[in-house]
């Protein structure tokens, strides 16, 4: 996976930071917790960018591994 690949998928990283921000925020109005502000933008966008690598690696090796 190279860096064409990455400027490609580079509109899901916006998006996922600001529902990371929104669940951080509301998870912090529930709980009171300030260390969620901090890791739910950076949990959500690193389960953004893994399934993004996973949906692209699937797609680049589905077709040599399924050969029996």
């Amino acid at each position: 996976m190279g860096s064409k690949e990455i400027i490609k998928y580079k509109r899901f990283f916006i998006p996922a930071f600001v529902i990371g921000i929104v669940a951080g925020l509301v998870h912090y109005s529930l709980q009171g917790d300030l260390l969620t502000l901090i890791f739910f933008p950076i949990g959500i966008l690193m389960m953004t960018l893994h399934f993004i690598f996973l949906k692209e690696h699937r797609k680049n090796h589905n077709n040599s591994h399924l050969k029996f």
